[in-house]
């Protein structure tokens, strides 16, 4: 590291030795509540599990919590994943009204020619292709011009 400059030197003409930090190592997070302590070996060890630091939310909702409420968070959080109850599909808990509404393929629909048959959605197109009586369909002699 080069020469030490004269006013860096001790009384005896050496170069200040390092001292070793002695006091406790403050907490990294007094100002959310942390009471800890402790020797500066231990204190990056302390950031990586300490309660109080801030972490954003795993799910992605943009919240910021605390390490010991990301439990509670993520019980609650509007980006969860949960599943379906009909279709045991997957999806965001924020989006679960949409897919009852337009997804789902067990969800029970009423047939969109107004038959009066209901059926669960991932039937409806083949019974609008093949069985419904209110669907309107060419006739075998198009071809022939029938119309």
């Amino acid at each position: 590291p080069g020469p030490v400059p004269e006013g860096r030197r001790d009384a005896t003409g050496s170069p200040p030795r390092r001292r070793q930090r002695t006091a406790p190592a403050p907490a990294p997070n007094p100002d959310r509540g942390c009471p800890w302590t402790g020797p500066w070996s231990q204190l990056g060890q302390h950031r990586t599990e300490c309660a109080f630091v801030l972490l954003p939310c795993p799910q992605g909702c943009g919240a910021t919590v605390r390490r010991s409420g990301l439990d509670d968070h993520n019980t609650g959080c509007p980006q969860r994943m949960i599943s379906c109850t009909l279709c045991q599909g997957s999806f965001a808990f924020v989006d679960a009204d949409k897919h009852i509404k337009k997804a789902c393929p067990e969800v029970i629909v009423s047939c969109k020619k107004g038959c009066g048959m209901e059926l669960a959605r991932k039937d409806l197109k083949n019974h609008l292709q093949t069985e419904c009586p209110a669907q309107l369909v060419d006739c075998a002699y198009v071809v022939q011009g029938c119309s």
